[in-house]
């Protein structure tokens, strides 16, 4: 597949976005560098064509997979092409028809097995990437989107209940790919502990990351469908780098839309909930209004099952049963969240696991000298303590799962 082909794209991919249309080309095919995305290239195209007598003009944005042997094969292997060809083929489909969920989810052209996706150029509709993680007020905004997204999800479940049976929607990446970020990034870590005198917790966490990286079976065993009394399809990703947002002339969001969906899986709201979390607000926040973000969150779920007449067994004891159910996977998310906020360009990110170990550490600890990324990092580790997961960890290496 080349996709520098003016041909190929023209013929292969545009004029099947668009059937109906006539006089067909391609006015911009420009790739975009520097962007964190571990499963795809991105390229903008600008698209002219005729249809219905008018001459139109579309911003699109194709999303093509990787072509170096081994980040194709990694991505192939977690089906992360798969899972979002069937979330466009199967699910937003049927989200559409939900007139309050369809404005949050992108419009797509064309799906192709290839892990080819043309999509709406969101930027050029006024949408961007958040520049900086969520404040408690703009997190309103995310939980309410994402509250209705779960609602949602539940519902077309409920109406295809087969949809729980398709296989690549039953892991999740989260444990898939610990190991992965786990050895690069915890002597780093352990480097920072180190530093902050915090050198009583490098065993704790070294005995965690050990543990969490044994058997991802037994883990899995755990965050399954079967135990929970309510399942939505979990976004996965739930990051601010996975949002597109409109804002308002006043500087509040207008809208959102959430996108790539390569991680989708089947489990408790809670995961999704947790993993914004870590990924998208300031440590500061989470640890001051925890209990204020988790009311919103419920309040808005509440609210969407309510106008969607799901009466559903879940009270919000059960959701706090579900949080602490996966609090240990904070652990697993540091590593993920070190390769997110890492002042480090994407395209070194991606080869830190094809250098040596000293090489590596040599080149990821530079990262503890951007004073923002340490202090926050640190901050996430001393809530870990806080909270006590580190302690629950121990518990559940001393008594196997």
């Amino acid at each position: 597949m080349d996709f520098t082909s003016h041909e190929y794209t023209l013929e292969t991919i545009v004029k099947p976005s668009f059937p109906q249309a006539t006089d067909i080309r391609i006015l911009e095919n420009k790739k975009i560098q520097h962007l964190i995305n571990f499963s795809s290239h991105i390229t903008h195209l600008t698209v002219e064509f005729r249809q219905n007598g008018e001459t139109k003009i579309e911003k699109l944005v194709l999303k093509s997979p990787l072509t170096r042997p081994l980040e194709h094969s990694f991505c192939r292997e977690l089906k992360l092409y798969y899972k979002e060809q069937q979330i466009y083929n199967l699910m937003i489909p049927r989200l559409h028809k939900i007139p309050t969920v369809s404005h949050i989810l992108p419009v797509h052209y064309l799906v192709k097995d290839e892990g080819i996706f043309v999509l709406e150029d969101l930027a050029a509709k006024g949408y961007s990437t958040p520049p900086k993680r969520f404040e408690l007020a703009e997190s309103r905004c995310i939980l309410r989107a994402m509250a209705k997204f779960h609602a949602a999800t539940h519902k077309v479940h409920r109406q295809s209940p087969e949809l729980l049976q398709e296989a690549a929607f039953h892991r999740t990446i989260a444990l898939d790919t610990v190991d992965i970020f786990k050895k690069p990034w915890q002597p780093v870590i352990c480097e920072l502990l180190e530093r902050k005198n915090g050198t009583h917790l490098v065993p704790k966490v070294e005995a965690a990351m050990r543990f969490l990286g044994q058997d991802n079976r037994a883990l899995y065993s755990m965050v399954q469908p079967a135990h929970f009394k309510f399942i939505a399809l979990n976004h996965g990703d739930m990051r601010k780098e996975n949002m597109m947002v409109k804002y308002a002339q006043d500087g509040q969001i207008e809208n959102l839309k959430f996108i790539d969906f390569q991680a989708c899986w089947w489990s408790t709201p809670a995961h999704d909930f947790l993993f914004y979390l870590i990924h998208s607000v300031p440590i500061e926040v989470v640890d001051g209004q925890i209990d204020t973000l988790v009311d919103a969150y419920w309040q808005y779920l509440q609210e969407a099952l309510l106008q969607w007449d799901c009466s559903v067994d879940y009270e919000k004891s059960d959701f706090l049963a579900d949080i602490e159910k996966l609090h240990f996977m904070f652990v697993i998310w540091l590593p993920g969240w070190c390769v997110i906020n890492c002042s480090i360009i994407p395209e070194e990110v991606r080869n830190i696991s094809m250098l040596p170990d000293k090489e590596c550490f040599r080149l990821l600890s530079k990262c503890l000298d951007d004073a923002q990324f340490a202090e926050a990092l640190w901050g996430w580790l001393l809530y870990c303590e806080k909270i006590e997961i580190f302690d629950i960890l121990e518990k559940m290496i001393s008594k196997p799962l």
